[in-house]
């Protein structure tokens, strides 16, 4: 499993890039999470991916606590997901991943 986190202010284009990019990939393997609100970002997604997108109840600032939110919502979907998916793999948008 990915989970891709996206920040509010560059979220929507990345995303835009994403999934022109390496997503078509994997697909079924891809998940999107923001603390933001995901209307901009599911504006942008096809609405078969907004079953991808995950919003997290995290604050928005990067303290470590902060931090820490959003990787535990990672591990949730994860956990959730046990059955379908044996590793997790995360990521944040800033990052590139050659693939």
């Amino acid at each position: 499993l990915f989970a891709l986190r996206l920040s509010k202010a560059n979220g929507p284009q990345r995303l835009r890039d994403i999934l022109a990019t390496w997503f078509t990939f994997s697909p079924d393997n891809i998940y999107f999470m923001s603390n933001d609100d995901t209307r901009s970002i599911r504006k942008v997604a096809s609405p078969s991916y907004n079953r991808k997108i995950v919003q997290t109840k995290c604050a928005e600032s990067h303290s470590y606590v902060d931090q820490c939110c959003q990787t535990g919502s990672a591990f949730e979907l994860f956990f959730a997901q046990r059955y379908k998916h044996s590793w997790l793999c995360q990521f944040h948008d800033e990052q590139y991943v050659n693939i």
